[in-house]
């Protein structure tokens, strides 16, 4: 046996005090790991007649891409967020949810600056991983894809008519140089 471990075998009030610790010091860096990362955001620009219609069009988007509205809104500090949109998994660590964040910040008169960010957590529960009230939720880097897409629709909500410009056929434009 190594000296030390006999030394705290013999010692019950200095063992108890160092299991005592070893618990306070696994349970602190077991808080410490589940810390919400800091987000990847999605930024563009838009431009709206008025900060509701923004609003309509932000909320109208989360719902197409199928994330709950029970959420926060607060148009007052230009902060909406999801409720979250869980996807459960019979296997640990397979199953996750997601929530949408959208911060809208105006630029100039009829000018909009847009942030989206889709935040993700994995279940990483063991018994029961289909059962959402024993799901264990573990913070996981976020989602820029989905944000990007939430973005997407924003911006293509947003835009103007669009404008076709009929395209020359390059075949008429070959004849037109051979007849030179």
């Amino acid at each position: 046996m190594i000296p030390i471990l006999r030394s705290l075998a013999l010692d019950k009030p200095l063992l108890s005090k160092a299991l005592a610790a070893l618990l306070v010091l696994t349970s602190f860096a077991a808080c410490q790991t589940n810390k919400e990362p800091s987000g990847r955001w999605a930024e563009g620009m838009v431009k709206s007649p008025s900060d509701r219609v923004l609003w309509q069009v932000s909320r109208l988007s989360l719902r197409k891409m199928r994330f709950p509205s029970a959420g926060a809104l607060d148009p007052a500090s230009g902060k909406l967020k999801s409720g979250w949109k869980t996807q459960l998994h019979p296997f640990q660590g397979e199953g996750y949810r997601e929530r949408a964040e959208v911060e809208i910040v105006p630029i100039e008169k009829g000018s909009w600056a847009v942030r989206t960010r889709v935040a993700k957590q994995v279940n990483e529960a063991l018994v029961s991983p289909l059962d959402p009230s024993r799901a264990e939720w573990e913070w996981v880097s976020d989602d820029p894809n989905s944000a990007k897409i939430l973005l997407t629709h924003i911006t293509s909500l947003m835009e103007p008519e669009m404008e076709f410009v009929k395209q020359k056929d390059a075949l008429d434009e070959l004849n037109k140089r051979a007849d030179k």
